[in-house]
């Protein structure tokens, strides 16, 4: 709803809730994922006297899921996210240009309330699902833990913009402005986890002394991994100067700028220099040469700032051996731990230069646009081991050895004549990057399983990552006005196809020689190319005066084309679609 409340004051509400029920696979059964995601908006719009103008929004968008594991007994587990911002700007028009004032206040979370434990039981006959899930030897059981997370910020932005000064050879538009953000990010495991990993099956063990990793006269675990309960808190400050002109000159448009920046976790000061050109090289609009030069600093991650505060993982190794047909107690202290804990040690800020070179051409009624692009990412975050701590554990240290670079070729043409409108796009591009990072949202334990690739067995973050890159990418878009009100709009995207990982299913890992004592197995697998239609069809009508209605269908992927996702070979994105609308204006 978008109504004026008076002749200067507006406002505009909205509500939209996707809600969804996904039936699954589990253990020779279906069952169901539930997802809801809500949105509440409220914008204000006032325009004040004296040149000002005021407005501000309010948004909240709850998120919550039910999921389960795949392949997993009693694994029942919810995501609430989601999160509040508040924003608020203030215009201010004045004969020498304009003065803003923005500030924004937000607020995030990213909870999980999961079964509190982990098991890889041995298949017996009383633990017989994992036959079912295909997962080898071993029968899994519970998740693990309860997380809770939040990320607070606040922000606040003033922005000058001077009207154009002519000067003596060319005109000058000056803008300036000035920056904060504070980041506040909290951790907290509620309760300390166990992932219970290795077990021995014995029918005379007795479980009344260790009733968490045992399992009465079958079998119980010799070895876990433990997350303790934890409680965290790191904030960042950030401060942002900078100040651009754009010069006018003969043919030419020049846009040099120069931004500084400084945040309180790398205490590094940031001179970021900017510029960018236009040549119209006729003077006629027809033929333009672009090109820029430009230094971005990336953002400090909070959650380094976080993570150096974890408390190591442990991982606790008992004798296989029983006494008085009990497990022996489990190590206090343990004896070995995960080197899982984070050191920062003096870092620079990453960033990445940029280059840009292009022509935009008039060409057959069009503009034709032809462009390089070259981005290298410098003293990106990387991560090592840290030498032997008093306990013999090595931490990860960060550092600045990471190193990436981006190129791409595009080019692209629009034309509208009558009532026809076409438009063509392709890019090629390669990618590079000497690091990655495999840490998933509140799945930090998954870092611990031992997977096998190319005969070799990787801890999840170290498995090598493939070219998920799609060298070639083209779009076309045509879009006609019929007779009788009606327009059709049809969108053909191409991607060419890539190689990437596909997981072994564990029926097949004796064949392909995987090792019993991993978790996941993948190999390299070629993933085909894709092409995706996707049509429209409106129709409109003029009900009474300035009243109109309009009528709409959209079918996408016409063809139903099954087009993989991601690192599974049963995971694909969406396939055939159909959305009916309607909507009346008045």
């Amino acid at each position: 709803m978008d109504i004026p409340i008076s002749p200067r004051f507006g406002m505009l509400a909205s509500y939209s809730q996707n809600y969804s029920k996904i039936p699954l696979s589990h253990l020779g059964s279906t069952k169901k994922q539930t997802r809801r995601n809500e949105n509440f908006f409220l914008k204000g719009v006032w325009d004040l006297p004296a040149g000002n103008d005021f407005n501000f929004t309010i948004a909240h968008a709850p998120y919550r899921a039910e999921l389960f594991k795949p392949n997993t007994k009693n694994s029942d587990f919810t995501l609430d996210g989601g999160g509040t911002n508040l924003g608020a700007s203030l215009k201010h028009h004045f004969d020498q240009g304009l003065l803003q004032v923005d500030a924004a206040y937000q607020y995030s979370e990213n909870s999980r309330n999961a079964p509190p434990h982990h098991y890889s039981w041995l298949i017996t006959e009383q633990k017989d699902w994992g036959n079912i899930g295909d997962t080898g030897t071993r029968s899994f059981e519970g998740g693990f833990g309860d997380i809770d997370k939040s990320q607070e910020s606040v922000e606040f932005q003033v922005d000058l913009d001077l009207n154009p000064v002519a000067g003596p050879l060319a005109s000058h538009e000056f803008n300036a402005g000035i920056e904060f953000e504070r980041v506040v990010g909290t951790y907290h495991r509620k309760e300390t986890s166990y992932i219970f990993s290795r077990a021995k099956e014995m029918s005379a063990v007795l479980c009344d002394q260790d009733p968490l990793g045992c399992e009465e006269n079958e079998q119980f675990f010799f070895i876990r991994t433990a997350f303790d309960a934890d409680k965290q808190k790191a904030d960042i400050n950030t401060y942002s100067l900078y100040l651009e002109d754009a010069i006018r000159f003969w043919r030419l448009t020049l846009r040099p700028g120069l931004r500084f920046s400084y945040d309180d976790f790398n205490h590094n000061g940031n001179l970021a220099p900017r510029m960018a050109g236009t040549l119209d090289l006729f003077g006629t609009g027809r033929t333009l040469v672009i090109g820029g030069w430009n230094r971005y600093y990336g953002k400090s991650l909070l959650t380094y700032n976080l993570r150096e505060g974890w408390p190591s993982s442990r991982v606790e190794i008992r004798s296989p051996l029983l006494k008085d047909n009990r497990p022996v107690p489990w190590p206090d202290p343990p004896t070995t731990q995960s080197p899982n804990r984070y050191q920062i040690s003096d870092l620079e800020t990453p960033f990445s230069d940029e280059s840009v070179i292009g022509v935009d051409q008039g060409l057959f009624g069009g503009r034709l646009l032809l462009a390089y692009v070259r981005r290298d990412g410098k003293e990106e975050f990387s991560r090592t081991y840290g030498p032997e701590d008093t306990d013999g554990n090595r931490p990860y240290v960060l550092n600045n050895n990471g190193r990436s670079r981006h190129e791409e070729y595009s080019a692209s043409w629009d034309r509208r004549w009558g009532s026809h409108y076409m438009a063509l796009n392709a890019t090629y591009q390669e990618s590079e990057t000497s690091n990655d990072n495999y840490d998933v949202i509140l799945e930090d334990e998954t870092l611990e399983e031992n997977i096998w690739y190319d005969g070799k067995i990787y801890k999840h973050e170290e498995l090598p990552r493939e070219d998920f890159n799609r060298p070639w990418i083209a779009n076309f878009t045509y879009s006609v006005n019929l007779p009788w009100n009606f327009t059709f709009t049809n969108f053909t995207k191409y991607r060419s196809g890539y190689e990437g990982l596909e997981r072994i299913k564990t029926s097949d890992w004796i064949e392909a020689g995987v090792p019993g004592e991993v978790d996941l197995a993948y190999k390299k697998e070629k993933q085909a190319e894709s092409w995706i239609f996707d049509w429209k069809i409106d129709w409109r009508k003029m009900v009474y005066r300035e009243q109109e209605l309009v009528l709409s269908l959209e079918v996408n992927n016409v063809f139903n084309q099954k087009v993989t996702l991601g690192e599974s070979d049963d995971t694909y994105e969406m396939g055939r679609q159909f959305w009916a609308g309607v909507e009346y204006s008045f």
